[in-house]
């Protein structure tokens, strides 16, 4: 009788994990239109920026730069996966102590919008894509700042 229950138990535990794994990844399937390199096309004369997305398992990795001539004048990694049962943006700046988080809700086929309402600044960032083009608005407290992007590859 034990042996029976533990195996039903070990049954149920491998079914669990293997939905959880699937739901997980397709929440990432999801934003597959992201990974790609992205040219920003609004920047500061004399400056170039890119976005780029990868996947990795269950989850997109991506880093955005700006580059000033040969210079690179800003860095940031960025990461969407699964953390707590939910989709999480993440974000590292070098003046922020480690990781920002900001929970992700998908509002439709080539868009989303993450918040976290405890960050200084943003409060929001929001992802759109309109064919080859993607907008990314952050903001919050009444800010906001505007970047628009032209699909590379």
């Amino acid at each position: 009788m034990k042996i029976q229950f533990i195996s039903a138990m070990l049954v149920l535990l491998t079914l669990v994990s293997f939905g959880q794994h699937s739901n997980e990844t397709h929440k990432i399937d999801n934003l597959s239109w992201l990974c790609k390199t992205w040219e920003r096309t609004n920047v500061k004369t004399g400056q170039r920026a890119y976005e780029t997305w990868r996947r990795e398992g269950d989850s997109l990795k991506g880093v955005g730069v700006t580059l000033q001539g040969s210079d690179t004048v800003f860095i940031e990694e960025l990461s969407i996966a699964v953390r707590y049962d939910d989709l999480y943006y993440g974000s590292v700046v070098g003046h922020n102590p480690g990781p920002v988080y900001f929970k992700i809700d998908i509002t439709g086929a080539g868009s989303f919008k993450s918040s976290n309402p405890k960050h200084d600044f943003p409060k929001e960032i929001m992802y759109e894509l309109n064919d080859k083009d993607l907008t990314v608005i952050i903001g919050g407290d009444g800010k906001k700042a505007l970047f628009k992007f032209r699909v590379v590859d």
